[in-house]
């Protein structure tokens, strides 16, 4: 029995390959994307596409690999400057270019929902794990992104500023 992301259960192999793409590689670093690209749409006008992402890392320093569960905003759906600034940052033309690598590697415009390290060599079991989260976290959408997911932010915030460009809020204006 697995246990990976706090869910302990019998996990199916190759899971993962029906769910998610293989979206980048490298010698130490692999990152999925899923499939299919969600819609999110709120009664206070925040509408925009989404997808989940597994970020696959290895940490030379302490020899274990990293992977990180989560959602960003689809290219299609970002705010003009702030699509105009991951362009900038990676020498893209145009935002149907944009992938799930130059939105997460940017930063701003993604929600980490949960993470797992483990100290043997890359484990697809994990990325099978996550690929089986995805349903109960869609699910589970509103409840997760109303949690803080930095210092005085939440991740409606986060995704906020990444669809309508809106500044984060000034929270922790009260510390000196």
């Amino acid at each position: 029995m697995a246990r990976y992301f706090g869910i302990c259960k019998e996990i199916e192999t190759d899971v993962w390959e029906s769910v998610l793409d293989l979206e980048g590689v490298c010698s130490d670093e692999m990152v999925f994307s899923s499939k299919e690209t969600y819609t999110y749409d709120n009664e206070e006008g925040l509408s925009f596409d989404y997808k989940f992402y597994v970020d696959c890392a290895h940490n030379y320093s302490t020899d274990k690999w990293v992977y990180i569960f989560g959602i960003y905003v689809a290219p299609n759906s970002l705010d003009r400057s702030v699509a105009n600034a991951i362009l900038n940052h990676t020498g893209c033309e145009r935002a149907e270019q944009l992938n799930v690598l130059d939105v997460i590697c940017f930063g701003g415009c993604d929600v980490p929902i949960a993470h797992e390290t483990t100290d043997e060599n890359f484990n697809y079991s994990v990325i099978d794990t996550a690929a089986e989260m995805i349903p109960m976290v869609n699910a589970m959408f509103d409840f997760l992104m109303k949690k803080p997911c930095s210092i005085g932010t939440s991740g409606f915030d986060v995704l906020e500023h990444a669809v309508n460009n809106k500044p984060f809020p000034d929270r922790l204006s009260c510390v000196e």
